[in-house]
């Protein structure tokens, strides 16, 4: 129930970073479904948990796993519009989700640099989100210096 929201969040979050970061040991990874219902689980209690983030987490997954391996592109976009919409656009890591994630999977380079940019030129959130935001800022920083490794050059 309600009260559960943040063990379930932080516990599938967990179990998804132990799989993320195991070097791709397939007993961990039989696990990561496990890891996507406890977070699922979360979102259907309280969407608007720790600003969306479990909507960004959720959106990440399914944009980083080809649809092969049950990836979803179309859910991944869902996820992270559904949570920008909650946050209001002011947690910026889920901004830097979409745009890592989405964008470079999708190939939407237009999408890619906005939201980069977005992150750059935003006024500050306030207390609650300026150490997150300060390290999404940072990271755009450099992940904007990559776009043409990741696109191809735009159309004349």
């Amino acid at each position: 129930d309600q009260e559960d929201v943040a063990s379930l969040y932080y516990a599938g979050l967990a179990w998804g970073s132990a799989i993320a970061n195991s070097g791709g040991d397939m007993k961990m990874f039989a696990d990561a479904a496990v890891a996507r219902q406890l977070l699922e689980r979360s979102v259907e209690l309280d969407p608007s948990y720790n600003d969306a983030g479990g909507l960004g987490v959720l959106g990440t997954v399914e944009a980083a796993f080809p649809q092969l391996f049950g990836g979803d592109l179309n859910k991944s976009k869902a996820y992270y519009e559904r949570a920008i919409e909650i946050s209001k656009r002011r947690n910026h890591l889920i901004l830097l989700g979409y745009a890592r994630n989405y964008a470079v999977a999708k190939q939407d380079r237009p999408l890619y640099v906005k939201l980069l940019e977005e992150i750059l030129n935003a006024p500050d959130a306030g207390w609650e989100l300026r150490l997150s935001n300060k390290v999404a800022r940072h990271r755009a920083e450099r992940y904007i210096q990559q776009v043409d490794k990741l696109f191809d050059p735009p159309a004349p």
